[in-house]
């Protein structure tokens, strides 16, 4: 059986780096530490089977979490860009009776 190829570590590196000082999903970017993507400086390996499979299903169930938390994110915040400050406000009440009323009539 071929071995499997993973490549561009590098950039992968710096992502997992970065999503690590965010403090989100720190044991599941703990599991890739002791792996060969964090082992080894080169940017391109080939793995045996027993070692690929594990690794790949690691490397997808991150994968799959980030883009869920990034589209949870948002749709809770809304776009955002380097530039502008989001504030999500509370749902507000419809005005009431109560408060459209002159204060001589409020008991």
């Amino acid at each position: 059986m071929e071995c499997p190829n993973f490549d561009k570590f590098a950039g992968f590196r710096k992502a997992i780096n970065k999503l690590e000082k965010t403090g989100l999903l720190i044991d599941e970017i703990n599991e890739l530490r002791y792996s060969a993507i964090f082992t080894t400086n080169k940017d391109k390996i080939s793995l045996n089977i027993n070692e690929a499979s594990p690794l790949k299903a690691k490397l997808d169930y991150l994968i799959n979490l980030v883009g869920s938390l990034s589209k949870s994110f948002k749709e809770i915040t809304g776009e955002t860009n380097e530039n502008s400050i989001s504030i999500k406000l509370p749902n507000v009440e419809p005005v009431t009776d109560d408060y459209t009323r002159p204060m001589e009539y409020i008991p």
